[in-house]
């Protein structure tokens, strides 16, 4: 088959575009006549993989930004706040638990956060009738180092005058929470 051949000319230019001897006619389509290039489907999966991996980083940067799991306690980020619940546990006669833990917090003040929502925890402080509130500060700002909280997560212990009775830092422990942290505050021969 020879070049000059009408099939191997049509084969050819529709494969590698008309040949550069062509009429000028022949060369190159009109622009008015150009048709957009098509998305294949594989490109559209891309894209769309791309998309959802793109939202669910977002949305796992959103939540880390929020801090993590709620633990659904009073917050307290100024020393007012926390002058305010201390006030209320004088007025109640109430043992106040506070959790110095930075914002966001930490892997570990995550981790803290779960072990206190376990069930026993959150019956012991119920139970207990604690005031519990999460402060949450910078270390060596004022609201910590007016409690020489100088490490966080710090766990505190405080009676109805404010007086601290008990600390945690770092890890807080299930089951050391309640048999360990909370001690100072049952009455004699509660061991749980």
């Amino acid at each position: 088959m020879s070049p000059d051949v009408p099939e191997y000319r049509a084969s050819a230019e529709s494969r590698y575009g008309p040949p550069a001897d062509a009429p000028a006619e022949q060369a190159a389509p009109a622009a008015d006549d150009e048709q957009p290039a098509r998305t294949s489907g594989a490109d559209r999966w891309v894209k769309l993989a791309f998309l959802v991996v793109a939202l669910g980083l977002g949305l796992i940067l959103w939540l880390h930004s929020r801090g993590g799991p709620n633990l659904g306690w009073d917050v307290a980020t100024t020393a007012k706040d926390l002058d305010k619940v201390l006030a209320d546990a004088r007025e109640q006669d109430r043992w106040v638990v506070a959790y110095f833990t930075s914002d966001p917090r930490s892997a570990t003040g995550n981790r803290n956060v779960e072990y206190l929502r376990k069930g026993q925890n959150v019956k012991a402080l119920r139970e207990g009738n604690y005031i519990t509130v999460e402060v949450k500060v910078d270390p060596g700002d004022a609201l910590a180092e007016a409690y020489k909280v100088n490490e966080l997560p710090t766990l505190l212990l405080l009676d109805p005058q404010g007086t601290e009775r008990n600390r945690m830092v770092g890890t807080v422990g299930e089951v050391d929470f309640r048999k360990t942290f909370l001690k100072p505050a049952q009455p004699a021969g509660d061991t749980e």
